[in-house]
């Protein structure tokens, strides 16, 4: 039979239990191993790379200087970028005699609403345009062609009285 023990006798003594150098917290351990591994690995980089080094330069020095020098390489420049063209000039509107013959221009950048060619041959000496001289008020800007609508614009329409908030009758009380 098993004795009991005496009551007299101190009980053991608890023991501590051992301290983990890992944290209990998740986040802290992964901290705590991203920076132990992080160490370990440059120690090893530390150790390896003059192996490394020496392999590599190993290998190089096996491969024959002339190799190297019998290699030949092709080297293909890109074409160089095109040139822009240059600006197209718009052609611009001027006025025509109406009562002059149709008559196809030389090359000219002016249009008119008809054919027909300049009926003055040399410019006016104090105008730098390469238009035609015109008698009249020069700042009445009138052209042949007539842009836009030529309907009176109709009125906006009238805006929707705003609703009124009317007590209801008792017979639309009813009626819900």
């Amino acid at each position: 039979m098993i004795k009991p023990p005496p009551t007299s006798a101190k009980p053991p003594a608890a023991r501590r239990p051992a301290r983990s150098w890992l944290s209990s917290n998740p986040d802290a351990r992964a901290v705590q191993i991203g920076v132990v591994v992080t160490i370990l690995v440059h120690v090893l980089l530390l150790v390896l790379a003059p192996k490394i080094e020496r392999f590599l330069d190993a290998r190089d020095a096996s491969s024959a200087p002339d190799e190297w020098a019998s290699r030949e390489f092709q080297i293909e420049l890109a074409p160089a970028e095109p040139a822009e063209p240059p600006a197209v000039k718009l052609p611009e509107f001027v006025e025509a005699n109406p009562n002059a013959p149709d008559n196809m221009p030389d090359e000219t950048n002016l249009v008119a609403a008809q054919n027909q060619q300049v009926a003055q041959e040399t410019p006016t000496p104090e105008s730098q345009s390469d238009k035609p001289a015109s008698k009249g008020d020069p700042a009445t800007n009138s052209s042949a062609i007539v842009t836009g609508m030529q309907v009176e614009p109709t009125p906006p329409a009238a805006r929707p009285a705003p609703a009124t908030n009317e007590p209801e009758t008792p017979a639309q009380e009813a009626a819900r």
